[in-house]
C-alpha cells in the first residue's frame, strides 16, 4: 500500500470548519422550524370570523344621506340611488320568482313524426290536437357546423 494522499484529503481545516458551521446553521434552523411547529399545533385555535351583517348595517348606514348624522354628498346620493335601485329589483325578481313557482310552467307534449310508417301518419293525425310540438325525422344537426340540415328522401 501507498502512502499517497486519498481523492478529497487536504492538510488545510477550512473545508472540515465548513462542514461544522453548515451542520450548525441547519441543526439551528431544523430547531427553530420544529418549536414553531409544536408552539402553532399546541397553541393551533381557528380565528373567529368577522361579524359580516354587522360591517354591512354599519357601511350602510353611512352611505345613507336620509341619515340625519350622515353627510350628504353628491356620491352618497349616487349611491343611495344605486341602493334603492339594487333593493326593488331584488324585491321585483323575488316576487317574479313567486309568482313563477304558483303557475305551471307550459309542457311539452311532442311526437315524432317519420314518413315511411303509414302508422305514424295515422297517430298524428289522431293526436294533432293533443300536441304542441312534433318532431320531424328528416331534421339533422351537423356536429361541425352545428347548423340545421334537412334530408328528406324524395322517394
Amino acid at each position: 500500500m501507498s502512502n499517497a494522499p486519498q481523492v478529497f484529503q487536504t492538510s488545510n481545516p477550512t473545508r472540515w470548519k465548513s462542514v461544522k458551521w453548515s451542520s450548525r446553521v441547519v441543526l439551528v434552523l431544523l430547531l427553530f422550524s420544529l418549536t414553531v411547529l409544536v408552539l402553532a399545533v399546541r397553541n393551533g385555535a381557528n380565528p373567529n370570523m368577522p361579524n359580516l351583517t354587522d360591517k354591512a348595517k354599519y357601511y350602510q348606514s353611512k352611505l345613507d344621506p336620509s341619515n340625519r348624522l350622515t353627510f350628504t354628498s353628491p356620491l352618497n346620493k349616487k349611491f343611495k340611488g344605486f341602493k334603492d335601485f339594487l333593493d326593488k329589483k331584488q324585491k321585483e325578481d323575488s316576487l317574479k320568482k313567486l309568482s313563477i313557482n304558483k303557475l305551471k310552467a307550459p309542457q311539452i307534449r311532442g311526437a315524432f313524426y317519420v314518413p315511411w310508417q303509414q302508422a305514424s301518419l295515422f297517430d298524428l293525425q289522431k293526436n294533432a290536437d293533443k300536441l304542441n310540438t312534433i318532431y320531424p325525422e328528416w331534421f339533422f344537426i351537423d356536429p361541425i357546423s352545428f347548423k340545421l340540415q334537412t334530408r328528406i328522401d324524395s322517394a
